[in-house]
């Protein structure tokens, strides 16, 4: 058995609702009640913040916004592309009508 198939978020693909966008290019989706911090596989956008002191990359808060408008509250489909080495999962995100 790999560790695929041994916890629950880590399998191909999962369904559930976006509760944090934490900027252009990392969401939240709760998988069977748990937050599970994804990053979108195959994009990159700017930063919003590097901490308190630093200010985040220009566009940053733009990128946010975007994501916000787009995927904020709803229900998605995360197709697991890979694990990073911060343990966060990278994968794309679609929408009810498929749009990615």
């Amino acid at each position: 058995m790999t560790l695929l198939t041994a916890i629950p978020c880590l399998a191909s693909s999962f369904t559930g609702q976006v509760i944090k966008i934490s900027d252009g290019d990392t969401i939240q989706v709760l998988d069977s009640g748990r937050p599970v911090k994804i990053r979108l596989a195959e994009i990159d956008c700017p930063e919003t913040s590097h901490g308190p002191k630093k200010p985040g990359q220009p566009f940053g808060q733009a990128a946010k916004k975007f994501v916000l408008d787009l995927v904020g509250g709803r229900t998605v489909r995360v197709d697991v592309v890979t694990k990073d080495r911060y343990g966060r999962i990278s994968g794309k995100v679609l929408l009810d009508d498929g749009t990615l």
